[in-house]
């Protein structure tokens, strides 16, 4: 028997086991690589069990990334619509960004690139920013942090947080941010830590 997606996380804490054993073989050694009698047996299933809760691989793999996607931009929209200044928004953006990079699901990347633009749109509208093209400001910036997740290692010279807001800086730099007619850097903003801008609990909105 094979349950639809929509109904199998309903059942117990077995699919998240299943997710978090996922997650972690696919960071391993790549999604090629990771077999799903693998998976079974370090979730302690048997491969018809695992089919039970989750389908095939390529099934299991996709509602991680919708999953990952919908929070995502659900915390990028109430970044967005929150009241704050635009370099504080984009530096936001920056940093639940870099903390959760992750290969987004295509329809909901297009909108979550747009919050982007629309946060730089009004920076730049404000005088705030100074950047010729806002998309390809977001494009710019959302590559540099996605990068992240290429190189960073936990047990490298810097921790995941002092990254984050290395490349909210460097965003900031970026669209030449200006505030009374200084350059708005990190250390002048009073931002949260990346950990508190995910909302996982909350589904998207809009």
């Amino acid at each position: 028997m094979h349950i639809p997606s929509n109904q199998r996380r309903a059942l117990n804490g077995t699919g998240e086991r299943i997710r978090d054993v996922a997650l972690r073989l696919f960071a391993q050694q790549g999604f090629q690589a990771t077999g799903i009698r693998e998976i079974a047996s370090e979730a302690s299933l048997t491969v018809s069990a695992l089919y039970y809760y989750v389908g095939t691989k390529e099934e299991l793999l996709l509602d991680i990334l919708r999953d990952t996607a919908s929070t995502m931009l659900t915390s990028a929209l109430r970044i967005k619509e929150a009241s704050g200044l635009p370099e504080q928004k984009l530096a936001l953006l920056v940093l639940l960004h870099v903390w959760l990079a992750r290969q987004l699901v295509l329809d909901l990347r297009d909108r979550y690139d747009a919050v982007w633009r629309e946060v730089i749109t009004q920076g730049s509208a404000m005088g705030i920013f100074q950047v010729q093209n806002a998309k390809l400001a977001a494009i710019a910036i959302i590559e540099m942090c996605s990068g992240v997740s290429y190189w960073f290692r936990s047990d490298g010279d810097l921790t995941l947080t002092q990254v984050c807001y290395m490349h909210a800086d460097w965003a900031l730099g970026l669209v030449r941010a200006i505030r009374n007619g200084k350059p708005v850097r990190v250390a002048d903003l009073n931002l949260v830590e990346p950990k508190e801008l995910y909302l996982p609990d909350m589904a998207p909105v809009g």
